[in-house]
């Protein structure tokens, strides 16, 4: 119920504190050292390790 109304709101933008699950699957992929290079992961990959998450 929360994830419908959550896009509904936010959509999936980058901007939203909110971890959505297509946030949590790029999340995810960066801390296996599965995602590309690419300019538009910079950002994100940047903030991933700025927060500390860990795959436990």
């Amino acid at each position: 119920k929360f994830q419908a109304w959550t896009l509904k709101n936010y959509g999936e933008s980058g901007k939203t504190k909110t971890v959505t699950r297509n946030k949590y699957r790029k999340i995810v992929n960066i801390l296996k050292g599965c995602d590309s290079l690419s300019g538009e992961n910079s950002k994100l990959r940047f903030w991933v390790k700025a927060k500390g998450f860990m795959l436990g």
